[in-house]
């Protein structure tokens, strides 16, 4: 049964900035959140850019801001050395550990006993954005709560917010009792924004990828010799990070069970 709880007012707030990964050896896909509550956004964002002063000026006088980078995992500083790409990685990493940050991730396989239709990119990532759900409740249960997604595109928006869009109904002719998410007005809207433009969405970016390689080097391939550097960066987060396998198997659910999630998850 949900829960009406205390007054907004009197409540803390956070952002949850998100990023979806896939993986295709394993085949898998994540789904990444970084909690920043809304009294450290402001120095979370300076430090964030503060990081990448080197990238925009050699002597503080000549500032060129058309060179700011934006760091995303799948082309990380293409410009720089490896060894300036590690030290940015500890860069994002010291701004998490140093502002008392979580983040939290998802992990849903779409191989072996996978259900079919979570074998699909989509499915996969509608099950991951499930699961996080479930996950944070007990976030909001005392903290209004912003979700910010990465991306603008109709698809998107559509994975995370058509669940909402349809609770909102059901719940002024149904009553709470009807929804099974808990403390619903602690939600904002789901909130996009393009990561060339946001410090938060690039610093979960880059956890996603570096916990991708945590998992990759005791599942997957061999690492390649830069992963193999980012190895022990990544391991910084193990005490920040909350990972969750959010894999749904055929051989361990009733198929009507799994009917009824794979119908709420796709109307």
């Amino acid at each position: 049964m949900a829960i009406r709880s205390q007054d907004a007012a009197s409540m803390d707030v956070s952002f949850i900035f998100f990023d979806e990964s896939h993986c295709a050896s394993p085949r898998s896909t994540s789904l990444t959140g970084l909690v920043v509550p809304l009294e450290v956004y402001a120095a979370v964002r300076s430090a964030f850019y503060t990081s990448l002063e080197w990238s925009i000026t050699d002597d503080g006088k000549t500032i060129r801001l058309n060179d700011l980078p934006e760091l995303h995992a799948s082309q990380l500083l293409p410009a720089e050395n490896d060894q300036r790409k590690i030290e940015q990685l500890h860069s994002v990493v010291d701004i998490i550990i140093e502002h008392d940050l979580h983040a939290i991730r998802v992990t849903c396989s779409r191989e072996g006993h996978a259900l079919d239709y979570f074998r699909s990119e989509k499915g996969a990532l509608s099950l991951c954005w499930f699961q996080m759900i479930q996950i944070c409740q007990p976030l909001w249960e005392t903290t209004f709560v912003i979700p910010v997604v990465d991306g603008l595109d109709s698809e998107i928006s559509r994975t995370f917010s058509e669940s909402f869009h349809h609770i909102w109904p059901l719940r002024g002719l149904l009553g709470d009792a009807a929804i099974s998410i808990s403390n619903l007005d602690h939600i904002a809207d789901v909130v996009y924004a393009d990561s060339k433009f946001s410090a938060c969405i690039q610093m979960v970016d880059i956890v996603s990828y570096l916990r991708a390689t945590v998992k990759r080097s005791s599942e997957g391939p061999p690492l390649s010799a830069f992963r193999r550097r980012m190895l022990p960066v990544a391991e910084r987060l193990d005490a920040v990070i909350t990972e969750v396998d959010g894999t749904i198997r055929v051989d361990d659910h009733d198929e009507t069970i799994i009917e009824q999630m794979r119908n709420s998850l796709d109307p």
